[in-house]
């Protein structure tokens, strides 16, 4: 298997092409993600995630009706679904081959992965010509499902998809005759904002822990809108292994995003963390031995020295294709080539 993210046409030029791979190995599984993929007009532009996100119609439909379209969340999100989609691809190639002997060329643009889960969007358009909006962090068809401020300052995600799940936040509000004063989706639809501020006035009386409680005490589909400090502490995370801590070679230990989807066809630990493993420590550790490291090399950055790490590796800038940590010999052949450069990431 081989797989590149170099702008279309690069690897042809070096004679490193499909067609002339496959002649030597005709089961050859190739990988191919680049910004707008190999094929169409816009094959040879270059681009990153946040012309991805533009382009594949997701940030406009992110922000508030009156301000500016935003990137949602970070730029690199199709970055990492094209990598997704792309090893998706490759399975069901190897799977292919396995069964027919021929290879397969998987062939992704960086903005299909965002056209490809704009829910409805494109059939109601096909069919009706509607063009969804903005509304901010409200959702097209349900209501509430929203995020309200609580007391404290904390936001809560709270999700009524159908009358029963909002009879139920009704109960965990006190406010019982909600539910048959809006007893239907249709008639929250039409008051959205009327209700919105109802939802909003009983979350920002209380703090968001206690908010938390109740609904979950009501079953009502809820939760915190965390950041990074958050899920450190999030007992549910710490469970699942969403965060693991590897060895770092200049001392201490690094916080890194743990393996999904995770496999479980062996014992599931249900040991607690060990305390003195935090992520505070990990921090202040990872810190105190990178800079030491720096004192002691003088001449390199510590985001260079921690290119290489146990069971992963930390670039020194993002993961692609190309850029930082190419080799002497790629950065040579980039010079006796110097479209062949990579198209995508931010």
């Amino acid at each position: 298997m081989l797989a590149e993210n170099f702008r279309p046409g690069t690897m042809e030029r070096w004679s490193l092409g499909w067609n002339e791979l496959r002649a030597i190995n005709p089961g050859l599984v190739m990988v191919r993600i680049s910004a707008f993929g190999q094929t169409g007009p816009y094959r040879q532009r270059p681009g990153f995630g946040r012309i991805a996100a533009a382009m594949g119609g997701l940030s406009y439909l992110s922000g508030y009706p009156d301000r500016p379209p935003v990137t949602p969340g970070t730029p690199t999100i199709p970055d990492y679904l094209a990598g997704a989609l792309g090893a998706f691809g490759a399975l069901a190639a190897l799977e292919a081959r396995r069964r027919t002997g021929e290879g397969q060329v998987v062939d992704v643009g960086l903005y299909e992965p965002m056209l490809r889960m704009l829910d409805e969007l494109i059939p109601v358009y096909g069919a009706t010509g509607y063009v969804r909006e903005r509304i901010g962090s409200a959702t097209e068809y349900v209501v509430p499902h929203n995020h309200y401020r609580a007391r404290d300052g904390r936001w809560v995600a709270i999700a009524c998809t159908n009358d029963r799940m909002f009879e139920r936040l009704a109960t965990a509000m006190a406010r019982p005759a909600l539910a048959h004063e809006f007893s239907t989706m249709a008639s929250r639809l039409a008051r959205r904002a009327e209700l919105d501020a109802i939802v909003q006035e009983w979350v920002g009386a209380a703090d968001g822990r206690d908010v938390l409680a109740r609904l979950d005490a009501a079953e009502v589909p809820c939760g915190p809108v965390a950041s990074a400090r958050d899920l450190f502490d999030d007992p549910q995370v710490r469970a699942r292994e969403n965060i693991v801590e590897i060895a770092n070679p200049l001392g201490g230990l690094l916080a890194m995003v743990g393996v999904v989807p995770a496999w479980r066809a062996r014992p599931v630990t249900s040991t607690p963390p060990d305390p003195s493993r935090s992520a505070p420590t990990t921090r202040r550790s990872t810190a105190a031995a990178s800079a030491s490291a720096s004192r002691r090399s003088g001449a390199h950055s510590t985001r260079r020295d921690l290119t290489a790490l146990p069971g992963g590796r930390l670039s020194a800038g993002r993961a692609s294709g190309g850029r930082r940590r190419r080799r002497a010999g790629d950065r040579r052949s980039r010079r006796r080539c110097p479209r062949g450069r990579p198209t995508r990431r931010r």
